[in-house]
Order: structure tokens, then sequence, then C-alpha cells
């Protein structure tokens, strides 16, 4: 019987699989969609212009007020920039009650953050001006840096329309206005002197940070986030931004991105679901939107893990098989109950008697005393669903990373001094930057085996110690850097290194383009970014 259940277990498995075929295909079409999102409106890869047009160095200086509205918690801050690429910060949290996220007027809703900056300025003895704090503060308000986490069309750098809701929030009469002005009359009602100086997606603001704390020489590429939902903003020549048609600024230039690229594929193209995930979709506040999102995200990962178990159930009863000791009142049979920490901790697990995964699963699940093989069968699912979902995260990074063409210009940078030479002493140069050459690729090569050792979930603290190793780069130079923010990113054991695998197994970049990307966690993105884009537009003020 414990065998059947594991080979049905490993059946239902089969269906998360992401095949390098697949992540070729769907890196092809994300290309293509975001092109498409490069050059109109309307596109499923929205592509929405940020108008930040410069990226940090590290040497910033200043105190910024800023907020974070998007996830669960809402987050108000103060972030002071030390200028060497380093900084700190001063944050309070509270969750975003479901009557404010759902149904209530817009005026509620940003009446409610008001409120939360007004409490934070007083805790904080922020609330009165003139007293040299604060930058700005010489102007009777405290510049604030806002993180609006859904999809807006930008205006200028602290206006903003809304064009829609997606992660459990659905305020329907904020659609179709602006954001700031919606939040700085609530501010202006309650007195308060702030003026909301920009108005940043979270991506660009974890894009923002990152090049700030970058430990590297050039500009970071692209800032992803892989937590409750997903989305990515990188740096675009603006005369690709075909779309902006008129704006006036040098070849030279770059603006900020914020693709929004859940809305990936839509229409399925190339995208496989499975039965889950269409229940999952069918179920969701926006049902046929968001698909790529949906097969990402933690929203999301731990309800597809619900429904893939009530059929391995279901399966084992039909074969006269009752392995499962769970009451009908568990969690098991209330949707969208489970969440995806729980994956996390399936997927840690590499322990022979499995202790912690079934210490999970009976917390969870009110299962009494699950045995070893219940909980592998679990695991096994749960483990398929998270590597899918890193597989697939691989998709948007490698999208992204051929669009820009820096990882092409690289390569062609380090050609250039290997093939051929007009003097004897300049082949004998030569040939020792090739052997320096071949001897990097295969340093990198038994790294990225140290590193996939290290990154075991059976080690102490994996996740952790995969971090700094993606840090220590071989060449600043010559990197592609990128900034990872999410509880996905930072807590699902290997969830970098499967996106690693997925990079080497797009032809355009294989083992060699994969070991010069550099991967940094950016904890704070959201509110150090838009901290940083802030800094950036009262310096333009300035001057």
């Amino acid at each position: 019987m414990r065998d059947a259940l594991l080979v049905a277990a490993a059946e239902i498995a089969k269906e998360f699989q992401c095949s390098p075929d697949l992540v070729r295909r769907a890196t092809v079409h994300f290309q293509q969609q975001l092109r498409e999102g490069l050059s109109r409106n309307g596109a499923a890869i929205s592509c929405i212009p940020s108008h930040v047009t410069s990226m940090p160095n590290g040497a910033e200086k200043g105190i910024y007020l800023a907020v974070d509205v998007g996830g669960t918690n809402l987050r108000v801050c103060s972030v002071t920039l030390h200028g060497d690429k380093t900084y700190s910060l001063t944050e309070s949290k509270v969750v975003i009650p479901q009557s404010v996220r759902l149904g209530a007027a817009s005026k509620d809703f940003f009446g409610f953050v008001a409120l939360q900056i007004q409490q934070f300025l007083k805790e904080n003895d922020l609330h009165k001006v003139g007293d040299g704090t604060v930058v700005g503060s010489e102007r009777e308000t405290y510049p604030l840096g806002m993180t609006f986490s859904f999809a807006f069309e930008q205006l200028g750098v602290n206006q903003g329309i809304l064009l829609k809701w997606d992660k459990d929030f659905n305020i329907p009469d904020a659609v179709g206005k602006d954001v700031g002005s919606l939040l700085q009359r609530e501010l202006e009602a309650l007195q308060l002197p702030v003026v909301i100086a920009t108005l940043t997606n979270d991506t660009v603001g974890t894009l923002m940070a990152r090049s700030y704390t970058s430990p590297g020489k050039g500009d970071t590429l692209l800032g992803a986030v892989f937590g409750t939902g997903t989305n990515g903003a990188y740096m675009e020549r603006i005369p690709d931004i075909t779309k902006l048609a008129g704006t006036r600024q040098d070849s030279s230039s770059y603006m900020a991105i914020n693709t929004e690229w859940g809305g990936f594929d839509n229409n399925l193209s190339v995208l496989e679901l499975t039965r889950f995930d269409r229940q999952v979709d069918a179920t969701s506040a926006n049902p046929g939107l968001e698909r790529f999102e949906k097969l990402i995200s933690g929203l999301y990962l731990g309800e597809i893990l619900r429904l893939a178990i009530l059929e391995l159930i279901r399966q084992t009863m039909e074969d006269d098989h009752t392995p499962f000791a769970i009451p009908a009142s568990s969690n098991l049979y209330q949707a969208w109950s489970i969440e995806s920490s729980l994956l996390s901790v399936l997927a840690a697990d590499k322990s022979a008697e499995l202790f912690p995964s079934r210490l999970a699963l009976e917390k969870t699940l009110d299962w009494r005393n699950p045995s070893i093989n219940d909980a592998k069968s679990i695991q096994v699912i749960s483990t398929a669903i998270g590597k899918r979902s890193a597989r697939l995260a691989g998709v948007a990074v490698a999208g992204i990373i051929l669009q820009s063409g820096r990882l092409q210009h690289m390569v062609q940078t380090e050609h250039t001094y290997l093939w051929p030479y007009r003097s004897f002493s300049q082949a004998v140069l030569g040939c020792m930057r090739m052997a320096m050459f071949f001897v990097r690729r295969i340093w990198s090569s038994i790294w990225h085996v140290r590193r996939s050792r290290v990154a075991d979930p059976e080690r102490a603290d994996s996740t952790s110690n995969l971090l700094p190793c993606a840090e220590q780069s071989q060449d600043d130079t010559a990197t592609l850097d990128i900034g990872l923010t999410g509880s996905l990113a930072e807590h699902y054991p290997g969830y970098q290194e499967i996106i690693r695998t997925t990079l080497r197994d797009v032809e355009q970049i294989g083992h060699h383009g994969e070991a010069l990307v550099r991967f940094g966690l950016t904890k704070d993105g959201s509110t150090v970014g838009a901290a940083l884009v802030a800094q950036a537009a009262m310096a333009r003020k300035d001057s």
C-alpha cells in the first residue's frame, strides 16, 4: 500500500515538470511579448515606463520617508542613506485589514495608509518639521517615496493611474485614478507635513536598492520579486521603448521599466497548466488573468498543493486504501487555507525520519501522526510544485537578460582579445589571456558544484549560505547583477540554484553566460528603493 501511495504521488508530481524544451520555448515567447509591451499599450507584458532614468551608485546620502503599499502588511519607514552603499532603517509594520483591502472605498483605504504614516511620525518624533532631522525639512515638509505594488500607468515621477488590483486587493472606485493624489489628499486631511515625492513600483524599488548596495562596479540589470506575487523591473534603452516615441533623450539614455510580467502568456501559447492550476485560476479573484504569476507566486502555491493532496487521497481511496488520518475539520478541506511556507519546510527536510515535515503536516492539517511514507508522498508533490515555480522564474530572468543585450556584449568583449593577433608578442599575450579565460570557466564550473552542495537543504542554514556565495563574484567588471526579493527567493531552499539551472538550459545563455550572473538578496528593496527614487527626484528639483 505504501509503495502504491508513493507511485501515485510521483505520477501527480510529473504533471508539474518544466522541461528544458518548455523553458526554451517559453523564453523565446517571453522576449516576443516583452518587445510587444515596449511597443504598445495593452500588451500581455505591460512594460510600464517608470520615468526613473538614473541608477544609484552607492554615494547617495540623506534621510527619507518611505511607505510600502501592496502586500499583506503596510510598512512605513525612515531610511538613512549613508553614502557608502549602506543604509539604516526604522520601520513600522501593520497588517492591512481585509475590510480595507476588499470592497472599501478608496478614501477608506488611503485614509488608513495616511493614519499609519501619522502614527509613525509621532512614534519617532518626526511630526515636528524644521528640526533638521530629515532632508527637505527646510521646505516644511518631508519628502515621501511611495512604493505601490500594483499595476499603474506612470504619468510622472509622483503620479500614476491605477490599472488593476491583484494579490487579494479589490477597491473598485480607485481604478482609473491617480494613486499619488488619493494618498496626498488624505495626508492633507490629517494636516501632515508630508509630500509624495515619488510613486514607485516595488520592483523598480528593488532595482534601485540593489544598484545602491551592489558590491560590483557595473549597474544592476534587474530587480525581481518572487514572493506573494512576482514581477520584475529592468533598465531599457529609451529608443527601444517605441511606445514613448517623441521622448527627448539621447540614444544612450535608459529608463526603468516595470514589466508586470505576471500577465505573460495569458492565452497559454506555451505555458502548460495542470488540472490543479486550472482550478486555482477559476477560483481566484481574477480568472483568466495573471496566469504566469499563478504558477510561480507564494499566494497560489499552497492552494495548488492542497488540491494535489486531495487528488492523492481520492486516488488512494479508490484503491481501497485509507492512508491519511485527516479529520473532516482539517484545513485541507478549506480552500486557500495552506500557506506557501509549508512548501519551504517540506523542501528543506532531508532527514531520514522526515520529522520536521511530519510535524508541519500535523500542525497545518491537524493530521494525526503522519507516517514517514505519508510525509514523503506529500514532499514529492510539494517539491515538484516549488521546482516548477523556480524554473518559470528562471524563464523571466532569462528573457530579461537576453532582451538587454548585455550578455551578448560581454561575451563579444571577451572574444575580442582572443582572436586574432598581428604579431608574435600579441599572439603570446592572446594565448595567455585565452588560458586565463578557460581557467576562469573551469573554476566557475567547480564553483557551481561547490555552491550546489552548500545549498543542499540537508545542511544547516542552507538558504542563507547560498546567498553570500552568489555575491562573491570572481570578476566584478564582467557581471550581470540581479537583485532578488520576496519570500520564495529568500526562504525556499535552493530557489536561486534552480533559477541558475534554468538559465543554463537556455542555449543563448548556457553555462558560460550563467557564470556571469550574480544574484543578491535585496531585503528592503521596496522601501529603500522608494527612498532612493525620492532622493533622485529631490536632487533634480534642487538642481
